[in-house]
């Protein structure tokens, strides 16, 4: 009797662990394969499918001072990226990423993107719209660029904001044709903080 209520109990700690890597628990991933620090399907509205990639990816914005941040994909740390296309075609992005090359903290990513920004905010500077997304948690950065494009305006958003030293967390959300997105960078971006610091 007392071997069936250990292995009682042992089945159950054991699917109670494999329900926390379902929905992305502590340490796991989900039936997706997102890792539990990243944007889950949960945080989002409804999802279509999700791909995960091993470093980060970001989608190219309509300012040439904006180029540069391609350059702080380049990291040494194992960064990570889960895709979520959504029910009504936009695109949500879900980033990990760790200092750029030759750089000891995040830090000096943000300092970066914040300074072209500011730079691509200006009159001009870009082709379409771009402005800085505000009210952002403190020490984050983020932007909104529109661009015309052949299927109608493209809406692209992305968040920035330390997770802590060594990870930032970014969102990038894209919507194409006439409307908004479902969901904002801005509006994600606390919940990602969240899952990335745990």
């Amino acid at each position: 009797m007392r071997r069936l209520v250990i292995g009682a109990v042992a089945c159950a700690a054991l699917l109670a662990g494999c329900a926390d890597d379902d929905n992305g628990g502590e340490g796991g991933t989900n039936d997706d394969g997102v890792p539990s620090t990243l944007l889950q399907r949960d945080d989002l509205p409804d999802v279509e499918k999700v791909t995960t990639d091993d470093r980060s990816i970001l989608t190219k914005t309509n300012c040439a001072d904006m180029d540069g941040e391609y350059n702080l994909t380049i990291t040494d740390s194992d960064d990570v990226s889960a895709l979520y296309v959504l029910a009504d075609g936009d695109q949500v992005r879900s980033s990990l990423q760790g200092p750029a090359q030759n750089q000891t903290t995040v830090d000096h990513t943000l300092e970066q993107v914040d300074t072209a920004v500011t730079a691509c905010s200006a009159p001009g500077a870009a082709t379409g719209t771009f402005a800085r997304i505000e009210g952002l948690p403190e020490g984050a950065v983020g932007f909104r660029t529109v661009t015309d494009t052949s299927e109608g305006p493209q809406t692209t958003e992305r968040a920035y904001a330390a997770a802590d030293d060594d990870t930032a967390v970014v969102v990038t959300v894209d919507h194409v044709g006439e409307g908004e997105p479902a969901v904002t960078a801005a509006e994600l971006l606390p919940k990602a903080l969240e899952r990335a610091q745990g």
